[in-house]
């Protein structure tokens, strides 16, 4: 007797397959008939699911990355903060040289291939952007931003600036010694957009910041 899983099902078992196919074989050495065989069904049916096996890598990289960018709408949704702090959390998290959206080390190799990087980079984008833009409305609408006709677009652009600086540092130091200036214009960029006052928003990594200062000590002597 065929057995028929539900839509969610299927599709979770092609992802399945894909990643632990990725990982063995590498994206590009993996084809779509590869990926059908390992789940037992037709081309077709994959084909009802994802367009291309960039689709389905698409889909695997936002479970990938889900954890630790669900721990950043998390830790930025509390109703006990101002939207001024959620956002201070927003950016300190994105900024922090330690890492706010860490994936585990065995899927290390995996990103590195050029062929998925990329790809990488523009699921996490798509998954902060809808966060970043969602934090921005809620704060407009609580009252504590001013209105904003664009916030998709105001989130993009902050985003973008600060995925340039990030990915421009080459060390934790490095970065700190010459980070400053760029998230605190960031921040003012925010200040005027949102209609907060002068000097409210404050993006620099406190940990950071006092590892660096300790760092300063120890080699003043």
């Amino acid at each position: 007797m065929r057995v028929t899983k539900d839509r969610a099902t299927r599709k979770a078992e092609l992802v399945d397959a894909s990643t632990k196919l990725f990982l063995e074989k590498g994206y590009d050495n993996t084809m779509v008939s590869d990926i059908v065989k390992s789940v037992g069904v037709a081309q077709g049916t994959f084909y009802y699911y994802f367009q291309t096996k960039e689709d389905v890598l698409d889909a695997a990289l936002e479970r990938l990355l889900r954890e630790g960018v669900d721990r950043v709408v998390r830790l930025t949704s509390d109703e006990y903060q101002t939207p001024a702090q959620r956002l201070e959390g927003f950016f300190r998290m994105l900024f922090s040289p330690r890492g706010s959206i860490e994936v585990s080390s065995r899927y290390s190799r995996f990103l590195q291939d050029p062929s998925v990087h990329g790809r990488m980079e523009l699921v996490r984008f798509a998954m902060l952007h809808k966060a970043l833009t969602r934090l921005l409305e809620s704060g407009a609408e609580s009252g504590g931003f001013a209105s904003l006709k664009f916030p998709g677009e105001i989130a993009e652009l902050a985003l973008r600036g600060a995925a340039a600086f990030m990915h421009g540092r080459k060390s934790i130091l490095d970065a700190q010694l010459g980070a400053d200036a760029t998230m605190d214009a960031l921040a003012e960029f925010m200040e005027r957009l949102l209609g907060l006052p002068e000097n409210s928003l404050d993006f620099k990594d406190k940990v950071i910041k006092r590892q660096h200062v300790e760092l300063d000590a120890v080699s003043a002597y």
